[in-house]
This record gives structure tokens, C-alpha cells and sequence, in this order.
């Protein structure tokens, strides 16, 4: 296997963005189909799955640029006051449902109430009041808290038809039919399925970012991604880290990924345990555990940025959050000397007043790659970790209940009161930690969650309360024939209709 995979596509990558920018489709052929790969049911669409692939049919009122800058979609512009408390937004008047009927604010009405109602609750409770003010233009003013998904310019929030859905039930909202025959405003119509098998959409005409180039869109459901590939079956699969490293090495594949910053896997250091209580240990540990070359040894690019703090996804993508501890064996030993862990009776552990170095790490047995790799940095500055693997809902329950020494786990921002709160399960104990986990979670909206993440950032990184390994990274493989791919960047399917297909010659 070539180790310098990754340099070696990251700058294929650059190339291809650079020359692709200025090209054209040329020659194309009267109709073409793209085939995807997809672990699901033709329900893809639906809530249940919560799918990048309900953008095949729905739309949002905003998308994502590459940089993870917001742009205009359904929603034409916007204008906030108050803090960001209030908004009033504008749509745009072009757009219609795949039946013909106009769409209008009516449906972003319905669709957030729809929402946020008891039997769904695909939102955090939140209260809101939206003000439609005519067909194009509502006022939206937040009074508490609410999380990004229910954010007034959602990148990720579709929006539904209120005259299919407004008399269904919404206690069987995951279940209803609808999700198998869906009508959105979206690039793609829905024309027909086979029950587990697969699903074919058809390019919307009147689609309001203009006609898809791509004539077809079959989405293929299995697991065998691979072999799918590697037969020619489908054009796009989602991957494993090591078959993108395989697959990358065939001219006949481009490798893309993508980087979220929700959930980081991490290690929670239990802060009553007299171990971990001191920060400069905790900075020891850090500095003690390569995580540049971790994404080497778990077939990860290695360049994707390592983090210290909590983020939030347009943090993440603006890199406004401050540099991560570097790697450095010997500033942990020193730190560790400095914190009066020395090896003094030179048994290779550090030790004291006579008590090891040496303590249980609890994991998953889906983490165990890092949990050894963890291991054997510490052995190599004089700690001994002995790891535990459990199930994920056994692990969960040991550490909710305070029993552990370490824990590794993935940390997702809506748990940050559990794990950094004042309610801490790791025994936080910082009162200028607690005033900003405070303000994210009660922020009104994500300009003020951002905000106070920033605020958040260096006490964060002054404690360490845990030290984040690596974000959650997602791979795609596309056949050479797909073209446009720099144009949607990660999120391919929001931007669908930038792609075309091109065979060879």
C-alpha cells in the first residue's frame, strides 16, 4: 500500500479543481443516468434515514459553499435584528412543488411548527413565533434557546409541502407513505421504486436552480460498495477509510471526503480521579499522543485540522478556533516531571508518592484501533493504560454513572452539558467552563452560539478537560465520468445539479 496516498490525492485533488473550473461538458449524450450506492429503504428521503439524500428531492432555504458559507436557495435573502433574536426572511417567487403548486412561506410555516410539535420533535424545544406576512416573505423571532437544525436559515432543514402533509397524522410522521412517493421543489422528481431494492428519480424541468445536466438519478440500496464500484454497477458509493485508500489508487476513481466537527472522538479524563486532576497532566497527556499521525495509521488525511476546542460547523469551516496542542514527546515527560511523576525506581512507569502511573481507559470495541495506538504513546513517556472494551450502551451507562478513569467516546454538541456542565459526568468543576457551556446551549440562535463558542475556546483549551482525536471523516468515491465535482464540493447531492457525466473520448 502507498503510504503517501493521501498528499498524493489531496493534491489530485487541488489539480483537478484547478483545471475542471474552466471545464465544460462537451458531447454529451441525449440522457444520462448517475447511480449511487446507499445503506437504506425507498423511504431514503424521509426523516427516518435523515439522509443527504433527501436533497435529491427537497430543498433548503440556504446551502453551503466549500468554505461553509451560507448562500441563497429557497430563501431568496435575509435581514436579522435584535441580536439575532429576529429575522425576516424573503423567498424566492419562482419555485413550485413538483405537482405544480406554487411554493410559499406557508410551507416553511408548516414545515417548522410540523417539526417542533410533541409526536415529531425532529428539533430541540424551542419557542418561536413566525409571522407570515405574505406568499414571499415571514418574520421569524426566536424567545429561547433552539439547536441549528431549527436554525431560520437551516443549510440542512427541508422544507415540506403543507398541502400533502397538513392532514396526516403526525403521530406516524416517520412512517407515513409519503416518504416513498415524495413531492418537493428539488432538482429531482420522484418516479417510481422497488421495495429494498431501489429507487429512480428524474430531473425536475422547472427546477428553480435550472434542469439538472444529469437526465436520471437511480438510487441503489446495498452494502457492498466495492465490489459495486469495482463492476461498474454504480457511480457513487459512500466508503470505508481503507477501500478509499484502494480505490484511489485507480485511475478509475476520484476519492472525495468530508470533515464534521460533530461528533470529535475523544478521550474524557475523569477529573476526580487525582491522576487527572491537574491541567499541566492533562496537557502532558495531549502532547503525548501524535493525532497527525494517528489519521495516518487509521487511513485518514492526514491534513484535516486537529482541535482542542468545541466547534460548530461554520466555525470549523472558517478555521476560527485556536491551534491544537502540537505533538511533542518531550513536553509531556517535562510537564509530567513538573507535576511530580517521575520513575524512580526505573521499572519504565512513572510513579507518585508511591502510586504508578497507571489507570483503565474505557472503550468501544468499534474504537479499539484508537484506543491501542493511545496506549502505546503513553507507554512511550512512562504511563501504563490498560484498556476495557464494553458495548457502546454498557460504556455509555458505566461512565454516566462516574466509574471510569478515562473514556473514550465520540462527543457530539448536543451532550455538552452532560460531559462539561454543571451537572459534569467527567467532574468539571470550572465555573468559567460552566458560564460558557451555559451560553452555548442556551443561545437563541447559532449566531449566538458561535459566539460564545468562541468565547468558550481558550478556557476550554486552558483546562483540557478532554483531548479530541479526530472528527468524524466521511469518504465518497465517484467513477472518473463524473465531472462538476468541484463545483458541489462535500456536499455533492445538495449541489446535484452542478454534475454531468461524461464518458471517455
Amino acid at each position: 500500500m502507498k503510504r503517501d496516498w493521501w498528499p498524493t490525492v489531496v493534491l489530485t485533488t487541488i489539480v483537478v479543481f484547478g483545471q475542471s473550473c474552466s471545464e465544460l461538458p462537451r458531447n454529451l449524450p441525449e440522457a444520462t443516468t448517475f447511480t449511487m450506492l446507499a445503506y437504506g429503504d425507498e423511504a431514503i428521503a424521509g426523516p427516518m434515514w435523515d439522509s443527504h439524500l433527501q436533497h435529491l428531492v427537497f430543498s433548503t432555504l440556504v446551502t453551503r459553499n466549500r468554505q461553509g458559507e451560507l448562500e441563497p436557495s429557497l430563501a431568496e435573502r435575509w435581514e436579522t435584528s435584535d441580536e439575532g433574536r429576529s429575522w425576516t426572511v424573503h423567498l424566492r417567487r419562482d419555485v413550485k412543488w413538483h405537482d405544480g403548486i406554487p411554493f410559499t412561506a406557508r410551507d416553511v410555516e408548516f414545515t417548522l411548527n410540523l417539526r417542533a410539535r410533541p409526536q415529531v420533535l425532529q428539533d430541540l424545544p424551542a419557542s418561536f413565533t413566525l409571522t407570515v406576512i405574505d406568499d414571499w416573505t415571514y418574520t421569524i423571532e426566536f424567545h429561547t434557546r433552539s439547536n441549528n437544525s431549527i436554525y431560520p436559515i437551516s443549510a440542512w432543514t427541508v422544507v415540506y409541502p403543507k398541502h400533502h402533509l397538513e392532514h396526516l397524522d403526525p403521530k406516524k410522521f416517520a412512517s407515513w407513505a409519503f416518504w416513498k412517493a415524495p413531492v418537493g421543489t428539488g432538482p429531482y422528481r420522484y418516479v417510481r421504486h422497488v421495495p429494498k431494492t431501489m429507487v429512480e428519480y428524474e430531473a425536475n424541468p422547472e427546477y428553480f436552480g435550472g434542469k439538472p445536466r444529469i437526465d436520471r438519478v437511480i438510487v441503489k440500496f446495498g452494502e457492498s460498495a466495492v465490489t459495486e464500484l469495482l463492476a461498474g454497477n454504480v457511480d457513487q458509493a459512500w466508503v470505508r477509510p481503507l477501500e478509499a485508500v484502494k480505490l484511489g489508487e485507480s485511475p478509475d476513481f476520484r476519492v472525495r471526503y468530508s470533515v464534521s466537527p460533530d461528533p470529535l472522538t475523544g478521550i474524557a479524563w475523569n477529573l476526580r480521579n487525582p491522576m487527572f486532576r491537574d491541567a499541566t497532566v492533562r496537557r502532558a497527556l495531549t502532547a503525548a499522543i501524535d493525532r497527525v499521525e494517528l489519521r495516518r495509521v487509521l487511513n485518514l488525511p492526514e491534513e484535516v485540522p486537529v482541535l482542542d476546542v468545541l466547534v460548530s460547523e461554520e466555525i470549523y469551516g472558517k478555521r476560527e478556533y485556536p491551534e491544537a496542542l502540537p505533538y511533542d514527546p518531550d513536553l509531556a515527560r517535562q510537564l509530567l516531571a513538573e507535576a511530580g511523576w517521575t520513575d524512580r525506581d526505573g521499572d519504565g512507569t512513572r510513579d507518585r508518592d508511591g502510586l504508578p502511573f497507571q489507570f483503565t481507559l474505557l472503550a468501544t470495541s468499534s474504537s479499539s484501533p484508537l484506543a491501542v495506538y493511545v496506549q502505546e504513546s503513553l507507554r512511550r513517556v512512562g504511563i501504563q493504560m490498560e484498556i476495557v472494551t464494553k458495548s457502546e450502551r454498557q460504556a455509555v451507562d458505566q461512565a454516566a454513572s462516574g466509574d471510569f478513569d478515562a473514556f473514550l467516546t465520540m462527543f457530539r454538541n448536543k451532550h455538552q452539558q452532560m460531559f462539561f456542565g454543571r451537572e459534569s459526568i467527567i467532574g468539571v468543576s470550572d465555573d468559567r467552563i460552566f458560564a460558557g457551556i451555559d451560553s452555548v446551549t442556551e443561545a437563541v440562535t447559532s449566531l449566538h452560539r458561535d459566539a460564545a463558542l468562541r468565547d468558550l475556546a481558550p478556557v476550554f483549551r486552558e483546562v483540557l478537560p478532554v483531548t479530541f482525536l479526530t472528527p468524524i471523516i466521511e469518504f465518497q468515491v465517484f467513477h472518473r465520468r463524473v465531472h462538476g465535482l468541484d463545483r458541489s464540493g462535500s456536499r455533492f447531492v445538495q449541489h446535484i445539479e452542478k454534475l454531468w457525466i461524461q464518458e471517455d473520448g
